[in-house]
Order: C-alpha cells, then sequence, then structure tokens
C-alpha cells in the first residue's frame, strides 16, 4: 500500500512540475511558479493521498499570505489558487477546503467560479 502512496505522490509532484511549465505566469511579485512551489506541501492533501494539510502546508500557506501587500497581488494569487483546480488529480473541494482546515481566510473561496476581480 505505501508503495501505492507513493506512486501517487510522485505522480502528482511531476503534474506539479509539468504544470509550472504549461499554465501562464502571472506577471508581478507574485507569480503562480512562486505560488505552486511555495505550496507544494499541500499537493499530497488536494490530490487524495493523505488525510489531510500537513502543518507544513498550513505554515506555507500563512507565509505566502503574508507576502500579500496589494489588491493587486491578492486577485493574482486568486488566479493562482484557480489555476489548481484545473490540475489533473486534484480534487477541487479538497483544494478548497485548505484554508479553512488550516483556520486561514483568503477573503474569497477558492472555486472554478471566483471572480478574482472582486
Amino acid at each position: 500500500m505505501a508503495s501505492n502512496a507513493s506512486f501517487h505522490a510522485t505522480i502528482v509532484v511531476l503534474t506539479l512540475l509539468l504544470s509550472l511549465f504549461i499554465f501562464p505566469k502571472v506577471t508581478s511579485s507574485i507569480t503562480c511558479t512562486k505560488f505552486m512551489i511555495n505550496l507544494s506541501s499541500c499537493i499530497a492533501y488536494a490530490a487524495g493521498i493523505t488525510q489531510s494539510p500537513h502543518p507544513e502546508c498550513c505554515e506555507a500557506l500563512d507565509r505566502w499570505l503574508a507576502t500579500i501587500k496589494t489588491e493587486k497581488e491578492r486577485r493574482r494569487g486568486c488566479l493562482c489558487f484557480k489555476e489548481i483546480l484545473y490540475m489533473r488529480n486534484i480534487d477541487g473541494d479538497k483544494w478548497a477546503s485548505i484554508p479553512k482546515q488550516c483556520n486561514i481566510s483568503l477573503g474569497y473561496p477558492i472555486s472554478k467560479s471566483t471572480h478574482c476581480s472582486k
């Protein structure tokens, strides 16, 4: 069973790395590539490999939010959150639940229908 989980974790990490080259980058200090790298510890949960977000995931999310200084950066971060919803092997409901499970408020819901410009 452990080898099956390792295989799935490897697939998820490879998908994440591949997405760094496929998804467009947002031009500013907040890039989706940086975002995905910073929150890579959250991927195992969003991919269904672990039962809850790893503490490092919550710490990374908190650190990432501390870097958001402007409304423009908040909107760009929102777009990055949304991009992950379209990744293969990512459970959108689990991804969207990470801030709540970490007791962190983003100020917007994570969903494909979220309007990041508002």
